[in-house]
């Protein structure tokens, strides 16, 4: 969802916490917000204008969730929290893999 100014105000960030993927509304919105005003700062990110949350959710599903996570930065708490989950779960995929 997006406020009058035009940023967005998630109403369900919890379930980018805990890594469930959010309506697909608000997850075009947050790749959206992305491009718009984050993907100038990550030049190694590189995605096309066609793709969508969904083609990133299921063929890059790290990416998207780092996506929804930085677009989610008017949610400070909740985006702090969803970053700590998605670190621990890179870590013990890590950790996993080099068993």
């Amino acid at each position: 969802m997006t406020n009058s100014l035009g940023t967005y105000t998630p109403t369900d960030t919890l379930s980018i916490k805990s890594g469930n993927a959010p309506p697909s509304k608000i997850s075009e919105e947050l790749l959206q917000i992305f491009r718009s005003q984050f993907q100038i700062l990550t030049p190694y990110v590189v995605l096309p204008p066609n793709v969508t949350a969904k083609d990133l959710q299921s063929h890059q599903p790290w990416l998207y969730r780092m996506i929804t996570i930085v677009a989610s930065s008017n949610e400070h708490p909740q985006q702090v929290e969803s970053g700590k989950c998605f670190l621990s779960e890179v870590s013990t995929a890590v950790s996993l893999s080099l068993s």
